[in-house]
């Protein structure tokens, strides 16, 4: 099994390994290509990350974690080898491992609600339930979607009343712990479906980082695949649609635009469809769909005539795109 990177030796734009990362004027680290497109493609003057108006477009090189990178695809490289791969030894270590993590499950549960430091414990519950499908089914008997709804709402909350910046990364974190649950019963999905999660997860969609929108429109595919009750009750779907068309129209990651399209997909397949296409129309999609046309791949390609041939199916949409 290949070794999954780092989150830290990520793109926080592309969410792909940095080849060549630099350092901007507010201590986030880009790979060079992806910053550069959002300065001088996108035409952007803010930090990604974080939002901040930078006043110097400087890229300063990050050698030091470039070299960690390096090493790090050394390693993998060596550790994927036919040698070392999938031996006995190794086999019975990890499940051993495994089995020591989930029965800590429940323990690391119990407490999350209670920390002040839960960005951290969301960190050690994701890595309980990495690649362990006992340990997630573990997590959702203990009743964890609950807890993790919870705990969205509250840090949500505080977020918005003091622009708590530590509290929206809670939530960034709970939503990925949720993105890892196969969503394989209806019983989850229901929970799923619930206010205190599908609101924080539409949050999350209109401005949360990139992997944080990743793990949020993940969600939403899954929900929607699982299920035939309509998501988009609990959420502000104007502002949702908005906020897709926005990531598609900046096009600076393919994952993200990829996602988006999936995500309005459905939205505009949903009940309500008509309003919703002729609203979409209004914010400008059919525009963004016809430049996003101009440098698409086949895949994204007949995704965006998909949708555009739903949004010609209303008047608003036909006006538009004549």
């Amino acid at each position: 099994m290949a070794m999954e990177p780092p989150p830290l030796f990520l793109c926080p734009i592309s969410m792909e390994l940095m080849e060549d990362p630099v350092t901007v004027a507010t201590g986030v680290t880009y790979d060079r290509r992806s910053i550069e497109r959002w300065f001088f493609k996108y035409g952007k003057t803010t930090c990604p990350a974080t939002m901040q108006r930078l006043a110097s477009f400087d890229l300063t090189p990050n050698h030091t974690l470039k070299r960690v990178i390096s090493s790090w695809l050394d390693r993998a490289s060596s550790s994927s080898s036919p040698s070392t791969a999938g031996s006995p030894a190794t086999t019975s270590s990890s499940s051993s491992s495994n089995a020591m993590e989930r029965e800590r499950l429940p323990s690391v549960l119990a407490g999350i609600e209670e920390t002040p430091f839960k960005a951290t414990a969301l960190k050690k519950l994701k890595s309980c339930m990495a690649g362990d499908e006992a340990a997630r089914e573990d997590f959702v008997a203990c009743g964890g979607i609950q807890v993790l709804g919870r705990v969205m709402t509250q840090a949500l909350a505080e977020s918005s009343a003091g622009g708590d910046f530590s509290a929206f990364r809670t939530c960034e974190e709970a939503a990925a712990v949720l993105a890892t649950l196969p969503l394989s019963d209806d019983a989850s999905v229901e929970l799923l479906l619930k206010p205190e999660c599908m609101r924080p997860v539409s949050v999350l969609v209109q401005r949360g980082s990139a992997e944080a929108r990743l793990h949020a429109m993940s969600m939403i595919s899954k929900i929607s695949r699982a299920s035939v009750r309509d998501w988009t009750a609990e959420v502000d779907v104007d502002d949702m649609v908005k906020a897709l068309l926005e990531l598609l129209s900046d096009g600076a990651s393919a994952k993200l635009s990829s996602r988006a399209l999936d995500v309005l997909l459905d939205v505009t397949a949903r009940y309500s469809r008509g309003a919703r296409r002729a609203k979409a129309v209004e914010l400008g999609a059919v525009r963004v769909l016809a430049e996003l046309l101009l440098d698409a791949d086949r895949h994204v390609a007949e995704r965006s005539l998909l949708l555009l041939k739903r949004l010609c199916k209303c008047p608003e949409g036909r006006l538009a795109f004549a």
